[in-house]
């Protein structure tokens, strides 16, 4: 679909008001053309563009549930960006909450035959601070560190820098809790994730 190509393309280039108005006008056929997934997912794109954090987690959880045949990658990187957006808006999220956001991503676990990623574990890890408690996440946000800092790495950033989309003013990386941080490993990600925000 040329809207819906387009749509995409207005938001890469950081025009997010053609951006949407591209997407509305493709929206009526897109679910024939088999790409609901997609255009609930460039939608939730589109609200982080516009700092309207508060509304993408539950853009995001609806569009999992539209994914079938069930894809666990494609899932779990579907609650990626949801988690990353509730974690900025936080008790502002509307539609749904971060704990939601959190239990979802605990009940989709990876597929066991991919190998374990930084990323995965960073999801896991927040799922688990939200969901469970402090000291059960503690272990995994660590080894997302060490995973992050043993593949070279760099910390996963906003959806919006992450699918190469302009960074609005105020985005910045994920803040861990200081025990994840407070090691070597760490900080040498830390100081390797900056430079990619500036």
């Amino acid at each position: 679909m040329r809207l819906f190509a387009a749509a995409q393309a207005h938001l890469a280039a950081g025009d997010g008001a053609l951006a949407e108005a591209s997407l509305d006008r493709a929206a009526p056929r897109l679910a024939a053309a088999g790409l609901h997934v997609a255009a609930r997912r460039l939608r939730a794109s589109i609200a982080v563009f516009f700092s309207r954090h508060k509304d993408a987690p539950a853009l995001l959880l609806d569009t999992v549930a539209a994914v079938d045949p069930p894809d666990v990658p494609l899932i779990r990187e579907l609650l990626f960006e949801a988690m990353q957006a509730a974690l900025v808006a936080r008790q502002y999220t509307t539609g749904t909450t971060p704990a939601d956001v959190a239990r979802a991503t605990l009940e989709a676990a990876p597929d066991p035959a991919r190998p374990v990623t930084a990323t995965g574990l960073l999801l896991d890890g927040f799922a688990t601070r939200l969901a469970v408690g402090y000291p059960p996440a503690v272990p995994v946000l660590r080894a997302a560190v060490a995973a992050a800092c043993a593949a070279g790495q760099p910390a996963p950033v906003s959806i919006s820098k992450r699918r190469r989309f302009p960074v609005r003013p105020g985005c910045r990386r994920p803040r861990a809790p200081g025990c994840c941080w407070n090691c070597e490993p760490g900080r040498a990600a830390s100081r390797r994730a900056g430079p990619s925000l500036k």
